[in-house]
C-alpha cells in the first residue's frame, strides 16, 4: 500500500522531488496550486460581497472588465451587462478628455486624488458617489481599480446643513444691527449684511481674518483684549469703544458679546453685536453744552437777585440810620433779617454744583451764624445746638424753612432770654425714609406769658411762619415745657438724604 504525502514544493526542483518520493513507495501530491485556488477565490469572494463598488477598467479606454456584486447591485446591472460597457456609460460628467487626463496622470506616477461624481442606474436615475481611482500593474496585467461610494446619505446630510446655515445666515441678515461670530483664536466665523454695510468690507473680506486685519492697530489692541478677557471669564460683555469704517470715519458703538460652547461644553468662540451711538453722543454733547450754558446763566440769575436782595437790605439799612423811633428801627431790622434769609438762599445756589437743590444742612448753618452775630453778639450767654443731617432741598423748599428758622431763632434770641439770661436754642431737622420733614425750633427760656394766645397775636412774625407752614403744605404745633418747641412736619418730597 502505498502512503500518502502532500506537500508545497518550490523551485526548480520541484518535479524531481515529486519522482524521488513517488518511486520510493509515496503518493506524493504538491497542493501548492490548491492553496492558490482557494487564496483567488477568498480574494474574489472578499472582492464580491465589499460594502463598495468595485470595478477594473482598461486605463486607455475606460471599458469596465470587472465589476463586484455591489456594483452590479447598485447599479441595477447583471455582470455581463457591465462589462459590455465603458465608465463614460455610467457616468455622464466623465468625457473622453477626463479619461485621457488620467491616464497622463497615471503615466507620470501621479496620483489622482478623491473626487466627487455620480453615477446612472440602469433605470436612468442618478446618485452621488465619491470616486477612487488607483492604476495597478501585475503580472502582465494593467488595469485601473475603480472604488466608488455612494454618498447619497452624506450629500443628504451636507445639503440639509447647507439649509440651516442658510437659514441661519437669512436669520442674521435680518437683524437690523451689525452681528459678528469668531472662533476661540479670534479669527471671524461670519458676520451680516449690517455688519458688511456697517464697516464697508465683504463677507469674504472678513471671515477667517482677525481684528487687526479690518481695524486699526490702536483699537484692534483694545478690541482684542476685551475678546482674551471674555475668553478667561466666559460669559457676557458689554462696553463702550471707537470703530473704524473703511473710509475712514470713526464713530461710537456699544460693544454687547457673549461667549458661546461646543457640543462638549468647552467655550468656542464669540459672538456679539454692535450698536451705534454715535448720534446719542452729539447730543449728550450738545445737552451737556446746553446744560453747563443754563448753569451759568442760572448762577447768574441767582447772583443778581442776591445782590438785588442786598442792596435792598443796604437801602433799609440806610434809611434806618434816618429814625429815631425804636419801635420802626425794630421792623426795618426784621425786614434786613428776612431779606438776608432770601438773599442767603440765592447765594448758597450761586455756589452750588447742583442748581436744583441747596445743601440745606451748609444753609442752616451759615444763617444761624448770621442770626446770633446780629442778634447775640457774641457773648455766648445763648448756647446753640444743631442737630442736622446731610440734607439737600428744593428751592421751594428751603426759603419757605429759612424764613420759618429766622423768624422763630429771631424771637427766641429777643424774647426767650430776657435780663441777660443764659439759655439754649435747639434746631433739629430729620427727613425720613418717606421724605416726611420734621423741624423742631425749641429753647429753654421763659415762654409765652400765660395769658396770651400765640396763634392770636398781630405780630408779623408769627403771622408769617404759620402762612409759610401753609404754603409747605404742613402742620405746626407749639409744646410750652420749661420754654418753648415749635413742632413743624410737611411732606418734602424733592428732600434727599
Amino acid at each position: 500500500m502505498k502512503r500518502l504525502l502532500e506537500l508545497e514544493v518550490a523551485g526548480q526542483d520541484r518535479d524531481a522531488v515529486l519522482k524521488l518520493l513517488r518511486d520510493n513507495g509515496y503518493a506524493a501530491r504538491d497542493v501548492t496550486e490548491k492553496t492558490l485556488d482557494a487564496r483567488l477565490l477568498l480574494t474574489q469572494h472578499c472582492v464580491d460581497h465589499a460594502p463598495v463598488d468595485i470595478s477594473l477598467l482598461e486605463p486607455a479606454t475606460a471599458r469596465i472588465t470587472y465589476a463586484n456584486e455591489a456594483m452590479c447591485g447598485n447599479l441595477g446591472y447583471t455582470p455581463e451587462e457591465l462589462v459590455a460597457k465603458t465608465a463614460l456609460d455610467l457616468d455622464p460628467s466623465l468625457t473622453v478628455e477626463r479619461v485621457a487626463e488620467f491616464e497622463r496622470r497615471f503615466a507620470a506616477g501621479d496620483a489622482v486624488p478623491p473626487f466627487e461624481t455620480v453615477h446612472r442606474r440602469k433605470d436612468g436615475t442618478l446618485f452621488p458617489i465619491e470616486n477612487v481611482l488607483k492604476r495597478i500593474k501585475f503580472a502582465g496585467l494593467d488595469v485601473v481599480m475603480c472604488f466608488a461610494q455612494d454618498i447619497t446619505k452624506r450629500k443628504q446630510a451636507e445639503n440639509m446643513l447647507k439649509e440651516q446655515v442658510h437659514f441661519v445666515q437669512q436669520l442674521l441678515d435680518s437683524i437690523p444691527v451689525p452681528v459678528f461670530f469668531k472662533d476661540a483664536e479670534g479669527c471671524y466665523l461670519g458676520c451680516n449684511s449690517a455688519f458688511e454695510t456697517f464697516f464697508g468690507l465683504s463677507r469674504s473680506q472678513v471671515v477667517g481674518k482677525n481684528v487687526y486685519a479690518i481695524a486699526p492697530k490702536e483699537l484692534a489692541d483694545i478690541y482684542h483684549d476685551s475678546d482674551a478677557l471674555l475668553l478667561r471669564n466666559p460669559g457676557t460683555q458689554l462696553y463702550e469703544a471707537v470703530i473704524e469704517h473703511s473710509d475712514g470715519s470713526r464713530h461710537d458703538v456699544v460693544f454687547n458679546k457673549a461667549t458661546f460652547v461646543d457640543s462638549d461644553g468647552r467655550v468656542a468662540g464669540i459672538v456679539g453685536a454692535i450698536v451705534e451711538i454715535t448720534e446719542r453722543k452729539n447730543v449728550e454733547k450738545r445737552l451737556q453744552a446746553s446744560l453747563v450754558e443754563k448753569e451759568v446763566l442760572l448762577k447768574e440769575v441767582h447772583h443778581r437777585v442776591k445782590n438785588n436782595l442786598q442792596i435792598i437790605s443796604t437801602l433799609l439799612d440806610l434809611q434806618s440810620e434816618t429814625m429815631h423811633d425804636e419801635r420802626l428801627l425794630g421792623v426795618f431790622r426784621e425786614s434786613q433779617d428776612r431779606i438776608q434769609t432770601m438773599a442767603l438762599v440765592h447765594e448758597k445756589l450761586y455756589k452750588s454744583k447742583d442748581l436744583a437743590s441747596i445743601d440745606f444742612t451748609s444753609y442752616i448753618e451759615d444763617l444761624l451764624s448770621f442770626l446770633f452775630s446780629s442778634y447775640e453778639g457774641g457773648t455766648g450767654r445763648i448756647s446753640l445746638l444743631v442737630d442736622v443731617g446731610k440734607v439737600a432741598l428744593d428751592i421751594d423748599w428751603a426759603i419757605p424753612c429759612g424764613l420759618i428758622i429766622n423768624e422763630l431763632v429771631s424771637n427766641a434770641l429777643k424774647y426767650a432770654f430776657p435780663d441777660d439770661r443764659r439759655g439754649e436754642i435747639a434746631i433739629c431737622f430729620v427727613v425720613d425714609e418717606d421724605d416726611w420733614i420734621t423741624l423742631k425750633v425749641s429753647d429753654n427760656g421763659i415762654g409765652f406769658p400765660p395769658a396770651l394766645d400765640p396763634w392770636q397775636t398781630e405780630t408779623l412774625g408769627l403771622q408769617l411762619v404759620r402762612l409759610l407752614v401753609q404754603q409747605l403744605q404742613g402742620e405746626i404745633s407749639l409744646a410750652q415745657q420749661g420754654g418753648t418747641i415749635f413742632t413743624i412736619r410737611f411732606w418734602g418730597r424733592r428732600a434727599r438724604n
